[in-house]
């Protein structure tokens, strides 16, 4: 059996990814905190305010600094709460100081909000003109590329070398209609938490979890073994986030090789690889392998923590969590390997929004975030994979979980069709609305797929 991985616990104290991806990955509070880095404003100034946006070489932050901006200016960044407070405290200060150092005169200011608000933000100050925000994190880049609130970055970001080296996923999360408007600074994809002592007690082998045939035996196996805690709480096999999401849900429903986007381009949801996929997800419920989940994501991964689930999919984001709780019983593994690869592509980007007043510098920012430096100090402090898996990290990726995160992202690491039709919200909402009424519904699954097919093809005709 798999050694639970030990070596980890101080490592994953300080693991971070977010998301995401997909997206509604992670459960943030609401914060009003907002941050400010300053540089010396007392700096020579001079008519430079930034560097070559187009310059091909990677941002770095032991090169020597750039000429004092003009005036002294304030860069408003927008960034989500759960990372600047809880995943990666401190990182954007750092980032933001170094920043100064290489932009002499420059003021760093950070408006902290929740992740389920960024976009919305965005949207809002977009619609009204734009002008607050110089730069912002967010999670649907096609979306609000398509509504028309984001600059494009196709000089300065798409003619940059280093964005060539993006794999075609993280271009396709920055892209619209041929336009580049962002830079993605982060790689993560969701695997298969488990509690070591709970599989031991069931008899269940984390080696033999590698297939979705063999997974689904090991979560019958913990059904079978009804096991409790010591309080005489039920333990589940599984908790799943499932609540309108195909980002934890993704391996069951694209797993028998479906997909909501046909070749050719068109859409559909009655097809036999879709149908297979959905009653295995129907499965895990009606089977009594996970309860129907809670639309709380903290309610969820709650199970697991406390030792009533002893499976929880996500990914190494939410290790300091997990290993605090769980300790030597935490264990990871990649997601159960089925027909098809899906595991799916996330991560965090960042964007410019429309109208901001200081463009050139916020694309520099954009730059210095994907930074050789940055990153390797994003890995080695926070466990954050870097944006090219292939790159010169020093040392290696030798820990167990980001090796097994990295190794899904750079193989089979998928955007999902929520991702792909940023023009077509209402097809997306239907979409969504089919993976709820699976998890919570009593229609059959067939019946569904046909009832939702008809409505899902007229939304993406009109």
């Amino acid at each position: 059996m798999r050694s639970p991985l030990t070596k980890l616990i101080p490592l994953l104290l300080l693991a971070l990814l977010m998301f995401a991806c997909g997206s509604d990955s992670t459960d943030d509070t609401a914060s009003d905190d907002s941050a400010s880095t300053s540089t010396d404003d007392d700096a020579p100034t001079t008519d430079d305010t930034t560097s070559d946006s187009s310059d091909a070489e990677t941002a770095d932050t032991t090169e020597e600094p750039a000429d004092p901006v003009a005036e002294p200016v304030e860069l408003q960044v927008l960034v989500n709460a759960a990372d600047f407070n809880e995943t990666i405290p401190g990182f954007y200060e750092e980032v933001a100081r170094r920043f100064g150092e290489k932009f002499p005169g420059v003021t760093v200011s950070f408006d902290v909000v929740p992740n389920d608000q960024l976009s919305e933000q965005v949207r809002t100050e977009g619609i009204g003109g734009g002008g607050f925000h110089d730069a912002a994190v967010v999670f649907n880049v096609p979306e609000l590329a398509a509504q028309g609130v984001l600059e494009d970055l196709s000089t300065g970001i798409g003619d940059w070398a280093s964005f060539t080296n993006y794999g075609d996923g993280q271009k396709a999360r920055v892209t619209y209609q041929g336009g580049v408007y962002g830079v993605t600074n982060t790689n993560n994809t969701n695997g298969v938490w488990y509690n070591a002592d709970l599989l031991a007690e069931a008899g269940v082998d984390p080696d033999s979890l590698a297939t979705m045939d063999g997974f689904i035996a090991g979560l019958e196996a913990l059904r079978d073994a009804e096991l409790t805690t010591a309080d005489g709480d039920e333990v589940f096999p599984l908790s799943i986030n499932a609540s309108r999401s195909d980002w934890f849900t993704s391996n069951f429903i694209y797993g028998a090789g479906g997909t909501l986007i046909n070749a050719d381009g068109s859409v559909g949801v009655d097809t036999p690889e879709l149908l297979e996929g959905f009653e295995l997800l129907r499965q895990l419920f009606d089977d009594e392998l996970a309860p129907r989940p809670d639309g709380d994501y903290g309610i969820n991964r709650g199970l697991f923590e406390q030792g009533r689930a002893a499976f929880w999919i996500a990914g190494e984001w939410d290790g300091p969590p997990i290993v605090e709780a769980l300790g030597d019983s935490a264990g990871f593994i990649a997601q159960p390997r089925w027909k098809a690869g899906a595991t799916p592509l996330g991560g965090a980007d960042w964007v410019v929004p429309l109208g901001s007043q200081n463009r050139d510098l916020a694309v520099e920012w954009l730059k210095f975030l994907v930074s050789q430096d940055i990153q390797q100090y994003a890995f080695d402090e926070f466990a954050r994979l870097p944006v090219d898996i292939d790159g010169p990290i020093e040392g290696g990726i030798t820990d167990p979980v980001l090796d097994i995160i990295a190794t899904s992202v750079s193989n089979d690491g998928r955007l999902l069709d929520t991702h792909l039709l940023p023009d077509k919200p209402e097809v997306v909402d239907l979409w969504l609305g089919l993976i709820d009424e699976v998890v919570y519904g009593e229609t059959a699954v067939a019946d569904l797929l046909t009832d939702y097919d008809g409505q899902i093809q007229a939304a993406f005709g009109g």
